[in-house]
């Protein structure tokens, strides 16, 4: 639906390639779409990329569960939530890529067994390069360095990511206001992420999801699987 979109596709099917061949270990590629063919259809003259995947049962995208939940979910299921999505960023930055589009719509829970996935990655880029496309419905989620055309790093994605905490705790994106039954220790956490500033931002996600884990601890005890 854009002039871009052929450019974007492949770059999707290019990083998606390069993320699932690094994960010699198959740990991480649970968290990423299982790519199934690529191939070029044409329409009259135009020609246009198709990327297609592999079709997950059970999974809803966080703008389902804002529905299903308008008054937010409850803290310990925001505190999985947040673990795999950090997890799964914080592998992408490894491989020294930006998804750039950590938003409700491509943010997928699957409550049965607590897992994510995270999809298009049209908008990834290297780190430290600058986004090429943004969802214009979801500007106003963006930090000021996707907004100004600057590069891009992985305080980028964190943001992002805080973001849709915000968004499935029922608070206000504006204000990133949270609701009183989330605990005031995970909320100024979580904000640390806010800061319009890049470098006082967190860098790494993996680290920042150690730091999450011991708060989780200390707030719930060990951890249990709490069923949504």
């Amino acid at each position: 639906r854009v002039l871009s979109a052929n450019t974007l596709l492949k770059a999707e099917s290019q990083h998606l390639g390069k993320l699932l061949e690094r994960d010699r270990d198959e740990v991480y590629g649970k968290y990423l779409p299982t790519p199934m063919e690529s191939f070029v259809y044409a329409d009259g003259k135009v020609r246009k990329e198709v990327n297609s995947f592999a079709y997950h049962d059970g999974f809803y995208t966080l703008e389902a569960v804002r529905r299903w939940h308008p008054s937010g979910l409850e803290p310990r299921h925001l505190a999985w939530i947040f673990n795999r999505i950090l997890t799964a960023i914080g592998y992408a930055h490894s491989c020294g890529i930006v998804h750039g589009a950590v938003l409700p719509p491509h943010v997928m829970l699957r409550p049965e067994n607590h897992g994510v996935l995270l999809l298009d990655w049209i908008h990834a880029v290297e780190i430290d390069k600058p986004m090429t496309f943004i969802p214009t419905l979801c500007k106003p989620w963006y930090p000021e360095e996707v907004l100004k055309k600057q590069p891009v790093s992985s305080v980028t994605d964190i943001y992002l990511a805080a973001k849709c905490l915000i968004y499935v705790a029922g608070g206000d994106l504006v204000t990133n206001e949270w609701p009183k039954a989330v605990p005031l220790e995970m909320t100024r956490f979580v904000r640390t992420c806010l800061f319009t500033a890049e470098r006082m931002r967190p860098r790494n996600a993996w680290d920042l999801l150690e730091e999450f884990d011991e708060l989780l601890r200390r707030l719930f005890g060990p951890p249990r699987f709490v069923k949504l």
